[in-house]
């Protein structure tokens, strides 16, 4: 194999955090951010029009670990209990 094939292989392998798909919600979320550009828990949750904030929690952290995503949480908006920011990764 030359190298120019070789580089190409380990640029299409996907990073070991990553799963093969996003679920539909998940790919709502990532619409509504690419229209939007920065928004909160609680408006990503009145977009979908979805009820548990558990679920809503759970995609936005899916989405940050798998890098789709960017979290904005500082200790000022933990300690006055303001919800994390998230824009498109």
């Amino acid at each position: 194999m030359t190298k120019t094939k070789l580089k190409r292989k380990l640029i299409n392998k996907p990073e070991e955090n990553q799963k093969e798909e996003i679920t539909e919600q998940q790919h709502n979320i990532h619409t509504h951010l690419y229209k939007f550009r920065f928004l909160n828990r609680e408006h990503i949750q009145t977009l979908l029009n979805h009820k548990s904030r558990t679920y809503v929690i759970n995609w936005l952290n899916d989405l940050t670990e798998r890098k789709y995503l960017r979290r904005y949480y500082t200790e000022k908006m933990k300690l006055a209990g303001l919800p994390a920011i998230y824009s498109l990764g």
